[in-house]
């Protein structure tokens, strides 16, 4: 990762309401366009986690996996950065990580167990997704993951969803990306939960950067 850091675990959920609704499970303070996972507003020498992935005891892997992604990026910067993760991943069956089941608009929406997910078939699973960006995810399945606070859930499976049906009538994933995201931060807004730098009703003018990312912060 470059240099002594200190990681510092934080609430991904008001992250995702306030400042950043593509926050995923480990990022760092970073100003490189070039560079995946870097975050401007995350201070210099921090590296921020989720706190949920704390809970699911995948703190250390996910630190592994972060620094291991980085050196091969630099190394390999037109490589396939998935792959090379997806071979630190535990050899054999996983054990059972399906937790539930409903069928909503004619989808399977499975909770998974992330960190199972993430320890045998793809340290890139993060937060939900479907057969469209993981070749593992079953046809019409949705998968959520079961550790995230059950306030997000809601959201995650709007953006999921709507995000496989762009992907399934042949949009690309990037744009298919954008739109589901626009549509989940503004579900968030309308349900009151996200309100968003810049945004009329949220008090952030005259704060400093320090200010602002304090409220962030989990046991720090």
């Amino acid at each position: 990762m470059g240099g002594e850091m200190t990681i510092k675990l934080v609430d991904g959920f008001a992250i995702r309401n306030m400042i950043d609704p593509s926050f995923g499970s480990i990022h760092r303070h970073g100003t490189e366009l070039a560079k995946p996972g870097v975050r401007w507003y995350i201070p210099e020498g921090e590296v921020w986690v989720d706190h949920i992935y704390a809970k699911s005891g995948e703190l250390e892997f996910l630190l592994q996996m972060d620094e291991a992604g980085d050196k091969y990026i630099e190394k390999n910067p037109e490589g396939d950065y998935r792959t090379f993760l997806k071979g630190f991943c535990e050899k054999g069956v996983p054990p059972d990580f399906y937790k539930s089941t409903i069928v909503v608009n004619g989808n399977s929406v499975v909770k998974v167990d992330g960190a199972i997910v993430r320890k045998y078939l793809d340290p890139e699973f993060i937060m939900g997704g479907h057969e469209f960006v993981y070749d593992y995810v079953p046809q019409s399945e949705i998968w959520l993951d079961a550790w995230l606070d059950e306030r997000e859930l809601p959201y995650v499976l709007n953006h999921e969803q709507l995000e496989r049906n762009f992907m399934k009538d042949g949009m690309s994933y990037d744009d298919a990306h954008e739109y589901a995201t626009a549509s989940e931060k503004a579900m968030r807004v309308k349900d009151g939960v996200g309100n968003y730098l810049g945004y009329a009703g949220m008090d952030w003018r005259n704060k400093t950067n320090k200010e602002i990312v304090s409220k962030f912060y989990v046991g720090n």
